[in-house]
């Protein structure tokens, strides 16, 4: 039997992760920005009318990435689940840090699934708990091996836009969690808009629709006339090259509102967050006719170009 490729990059440190939770990140994600972004949301809708109407409902309108956090998120699970007595599961745990995460809010228990294998890291992780049983599971997330009904929790971040089987995915989760369990995801950016290829944005503002504007070949050309540099990682797994996502299509290629339509069939929303992308709307000012472009040559509305990512709150229908 060959061996496993472990991906885990050398210079690996559990405790950098994005969402630590230190004490200037609390008093960010819990006291400033909760005031702060529905300011901005509300400035910023009286001077986006159009995002008032949105083809789906939305509790929160934010502008940029503040406020999306996984200690800002904290504050909207707690009032659906007790997050104590809870089993989480984690759908793309990449390197598993998020499960420290979880760890220190208190949760019962938690299990990460990913394709990829980081078992280095995966070990690491396990050994730096707070005393919340962590595991790791290599398996797909669309169909795992994991029992019916065994999760209180299932969560993932920057996950969901690359699920290329979207339905299967929501059917595993759907299986997965309790009957009066939560689904919570952030997820983005989405294809359609700024960098939705996860890359376009290195080129800066201007080339920031590359993916939509371009013929497939002169696209390719473009990506692979760049050399090596971080701006094409996703956060931290730095160590996977954007052009194989690219090449490979490993992106799920769905409007905002289809996302939304695909989740209702099996399950109900409690809370829907609408992330809009600050550079498109920059872009959308200093490029006018490249944006109607776009608009018409792939049958778009507006909101799928402005909609940056979704955070959904979901629990299974009866």
């Amino acid at each position: 039997m060959s061996q496993i490729t472990d991906h885990t990059p050398l210079d690996f440190n559990p405790t950098q992760y994005r969402n630590q939770s230190t004490v200037k990140r609390k008093i960010l994600d819990q006291i400033v920005y909760p005031f702060s972004t529905r300011l901005t949301s509300w400035i910023k809708v009286l001077a986006y009318p159009e995002l008032s109407n949105l083809s789906f409902s939305t509790d929160h309108i934010l502008f940029g990435d503040r406020g999306a956090g996984f200690i800002s998120l904290m504050r909207f699970l707690r009032s659906f689940v007790s997050l104590p007595t809870s089993d989480v599961l984690i759908q793309g745990c990449g390197l598993g840090q998020e499960a420290l995460a979880w760890s220190k809010v208190g949760v019962s228990s938690c299990v990460g699934v990913d394709q990829f294998n980081f078992k280095k890291a995966w070990e690491q992780i396990a050994q730096t708990t707070n005393g919340t049983p962590i595991s790791f599971v290599r398996d797909d997330i669309c169909q795992t091996q994991l029992s019916s009904q065994s999760f209180d929790i299932i969560s993932s971040f920057a996950v969901w836009e690359h699920v290329k089987d979207f339905d299967a995915l929501i059917e595993e989760s759907r299986r997965l969690i309790k009957p009066k369990g939560v689904v919570m995801s952030a997820f983005g950016p989405l294809w359609y808009t700024f960098s939705g290829d996860h890359f376009s944005a290195a080129g800066g503002l201007e080339h920031g629709f590359n993916h939509l504007l371009l013929s497939q070949k002169d696209y390719f050309e473009w990506i692979d006339s760049f050399q090596r540099q971080d701006s094409w990682a996703i956060s931290e797994e730095s160590y996977f090259e954007i052009r194989r996502h690219i090449r490979e299509g490993l992106f799920s290629y769905l409007k905002p509102r289809e996302y939304i339509q695909k989740v209702e069939k099996s399950f109900t929303r409690l809370c829907t967050i609408a992330i809009i992308s600050p550079e498109s709307l920059a872009f959308r000012a200093a490029y006018p006719q490249k944006w109607q472009k776009i608009l018409k040559q792939n049958e778009l509305l507006e909101e799928d170009l402005l909609i940056k990512g979704l955070i959904v709150f979901l629990s299974p229908c009866n």
